[in-house]
Order: structure tokens, then C-alpha cells, then sequence
């Protein structure tokens, strides 16, 4: 999974412009690229929709800076605040949907301005701006131009264009997420930026991100990268900067940051903070006939992996593990299921609430002496350690695991099981 931050472009233009160009030109350049996007995907202009506020930037193996996109996150706010969505849990997709559709429909039902003031301000301010923006029109052209943006001076008309309008952006949205991470803006920082002054920015936001993170999954992603960064001797660090809050930020002060990191990365890699045993009878229940979440993205589709997440919870509780070990932190959404031969089965656990998780994520098959070595790496690293075994979520993937599991025990296999459990029960 990538990783990268959202970036004010007026901070990035403020600091780290090479002032080829002047600032407005800039931030004029970048709208209009991105209005070109936004157009190709929704066939919609209109003069201050143009979502380029904040810019994206990824990282790669390679550099801290890998791609530079239009922020994604910023439009699909920008929607949420159109439609006046308050205090919504964005990571969950289907409940995003279908309060988006909600407030269409609400929408539609609108027949008075007060009420469109009140309901949706933001689209009533829009509805303000375009008349004043066709009564100073210059030509029919303007005019025209300004109508095809959905903005039209008739309520019951401009009403419709926005359910219409809205209706598009929620269905096309992970079309216009693709598009933008094709058409990058690398080319035109580098010619327009000081890259290494951009690096010192980014990386001031992974600090941040990972202080007021406690999920050990998103620190060791920062982390990884930051790491490689202060270590690089490839990038000018010697800069002194402002950030977004206008403080001074130095080079000493990312190398302290990046010091405290690691030590606060080292702690938190402890068996302990990643993971705990717990009896696999007060763990599992198999919920049978269970109603599955209705939504209005793919019912079929969810309720094929519904299907398929129970079967994989009630196939796991059948082999009568000796022991699971749940994850925590980067380990979250992991669970370790020991056998009396030893081997131990990491799988990803089942969230009923999260159809997603019924597939994906590769299996990993290990002794349950390695397991205090192993479980300290990230994911990532894991696939690539020869004493990991990995087993591919295909058709066959049950019986590869009844495989491992159904092998006889022997000494050796139950020494190393007590020598585990001893060593726990110390701690």
C-alpha cells in the first residue's frame, strides 16, 4: 500500500518555488491541469471547481518522493461539504454512499430558496454566485459557458443540474481517483520547485503523522520511509523553513525527529505491543443466518464475500487450534492460529462489518519457535523471510492448511510449543 500526505500547494509554492513562474501563475498552471481532469471524467466546468488547494505526494522505494497527484481526498471532501455531510466515517465506503444518496434525494424535494440556504448553503451560495457571474457576463459566450456549468439562474433548474451533477461525481469518482494517479505533476515540480526543499515539507508531515499516531501499522509505513530519507546522502537537507503553521523548520529539528522516531518505533516492535494470546473458545462464534448490511454499491458482490468470510472464520474454529494469537497495532487485522505440531497458520481475520476482508492478504505458514523473531517484522518484510511459507488465497488454500496442520507430532514439536507458552507465562 502506498503511503503519502496532503500538502496546501500555497505552502509548497511559498517555500520551495524555484520563482520561474510567480506564485498566482503557478497556482493558476495547477488548477487548470486539474481542471482538465475533472472535465474528462465528469464533462463538467465551472470556474472555481478546480479541487487544487492540496496536492498529493506518494512515496516509492526509491524516494520519499515518488509521485505528486492532485489531492483525491480534497475532492471527495469537497463533496461531502457540497452536500452538507457532517461527521461521517469516510473509511467506510458503503456508509458514505448511500448518506451521499440520502442527501440527493433530499435535494431533490427542495422547492424554496430559504430552504436550499438552510438545507445545502454551500450549493445556495453557488446558486448566488452564478447569477452575479451571468449578470457581469461580457459575452453570450461567458454566459453560456457558465450555464453549462449546472449553475443556472432558475431554482427548480439549478436544482436538477445538481442532483444530476452530484449523482455523476459519486458514480464516477473512483474513475477520476485513477485518472489523477496517471497524470502526475512530477514534471512540472521539478521544473518549478526545489525537490530537495519539497523532501524536507514531506517529511515534516510523516513526523507529524506518526507523533499523533498510536496504530503501529501506520507508524512502521513512516517510519520505513523516513528512515531512508535521513539516511540518504543523495538530498540537500540543510534548508531552513516554514511550515503550515509558520514556525521554523529545520534540518536538526527532522534528524531529532527521525531519532525519537526510531527509538519509539524499536519499543513498540515488542512481541507484547503487537500481539496477544487468547483461548480460541472466548474468541470464536460463528454467526449463523446472519441478515448481511444492505448498500447500494454491489449487493451481490457483498454478499459473496459475506459468504465467503464465514466460511473462512468457521473453517479456522473446525481445526481446533491450540492456541490464537490476536494482532495488535501493525498485526491488527491478523490473527495466529497455533498448532499442537507447532505450525502456526497467519491469516487475515474476518470483520463481518468489512466484507473486504474476506479475501486478499496471503496466508503465512511458520513454526511457533520462530514466531517471536517473525512477528516482529512488518507484512512487507515477512513475504520475503525464507522460515515464512507463504500460501496464496486460492481455491485449493484449505487444503494446503489441513496439510500442515494434520502433520503427526512429534518431541521436538511439543518441547518447542511448552518452550513458547514457559516464555509467555514469564512475561
Amino acid at each position: 500500500m502506498a503511503i503519502g500526505a496532503n500538502i496546501p500547494l500555497k505552502l509548497l509554492i511559498r517555500e520551495c518555488s524555484l520563482k520561474k513562474k510567480s506564485d498566482e501563475e503557478i497556482f493558476n498552471d495547477l488548477k487548470e491541469m486539474n481542471r482538465e481532469n475533472i472535465h474528462e471524467i465528469f464533462k463538467y466546468k465551472k470556474f472555481n471547481y478546480d479541487f487544487s488547494d492540496y496536492v498529493t505526494i506518494y512515496s516509492s522505494e526509491e524516494d520519499i518522493i515518488g509521485s505528486i497527484e492532485p489531492s483525491y481526498d480534497e475532492f471527495f471532501y469537497s463533496l461531502l461539504r457540497f452536500l452538507n455531510i457532517k461527521d461521517i466515517d469516510t473509511s467506510n465506503s458503503d456508509n458514505t454512499t448511500i448518506k451521499m444518496k440520502e442527501k440527493i434525494e433530499e435535494l431533490k424535494q427542495i422547492t424554496e430558496e430559504t430552504e436550499l440556504k438552510n438545507k445545502f448553503p454551500i450549493l445556495f451560495n453557488d446558486l448566488i454566485q452564478g447569477r452575479e457571474y451571468i449578470r457581469k457576463a461580457k459575452t453570450q459566450e461567458e454566459k453560456d459557458y457558465y450555464y453549462s456549468c449546472a449553475l443556472k439562474k432558475s431554482l427548480d433548474n439549478f436544482i436538477k443540474t445538481q442532483v444530476e451533477l452530484y449523482t455523476r461525481f459519486i458514480e464516477k469518482r473512483a474513475s477520476y481517483g485513477e485518472l489523477i494517479a496517471k497524470k502526475n505533476y512530477n514534471e512540472y515540480f521539478k521544473e518549478n520547485f526545489n525537490m530537495d526543499k519539497v523532501r524536507m515539507i514531506l517529511a515534516s508531515k510523516y513526523l507529524n503523522i506518526c507523533r499523533s499516531s498510536d496504530d503501529f501499522i501506520t507508524i512502521s509505513k513512516y517510519f520505513e520511509v523516513l528512515d531512508s530519507y535521513d539516511k540518504s546522502k543523495s538530498y540537500e537537507k540543510g534548508y531552513t523553513l516554514k511550515d503550515e503553521n509558520n514556525e521554523e523548520l529545520r534540518a536538526y529539528q527532522l534528524e531529532l525527529g527521525v531519532i525519537n522516531l526510531r527509538l519509539r518505533y524499536n519499543e513498540l516492535r515488542k512481541l507484547d505491543a503487537n500481539w496477544e494470546i487468547i483461548p480460541p473458545d472466548s474468541y470464536h462464534k460463528v454467526r449463523k443466518g446472519s441478515k448481511p448490511r444492505v448498500t447500494l454499491l454491489n449487493y451481490e458482490e457483498m454478499n459473496r464475500l459475506r459468504d465467503i468470510g464465514e466460511e473462512k472464520k468457521s473453517f479456522y474454529i473446525k481445526t481446533k487450534p491450540l492456541l490464537i494469537i490476536k494482532g495488535k497495532n501493525r498485526y491488527k487485522d491478523y490473527l495466529a492460529y497455533v498448532y499442537k505440531n507447532g505450525e502456526t497458520i497467519l491469516d487475515r481475520e474476518y470483520d463481518s462489518d468489512n466484507p473486504n476482508t474476506a479475501t486478499g492478504a496471503a496466508i503465512f505458514n511458520f513454526r511457533i519457535g520462530d514466531f517471536e523473531t517473525l512477528s516482529k517484522l512488518t507484512p512487507s518484510v515477512l513475504k520475503k523471510n525464507k522460515k515464512a511459507k507463504r500460501i496464496e488465497h486460492r481455491s485449493d488454500w484449505k487444503e494446503k492448511v489441513l496439510e500442515i496442520i494434520n502433520k503427526e507430532i512429534t518431541k521436538d514439536d511439543q518441547e518447542e510449543i511448552n518452550k513458547f507458552l514457559t516464555k509467555r507465562k514469564g512475561k
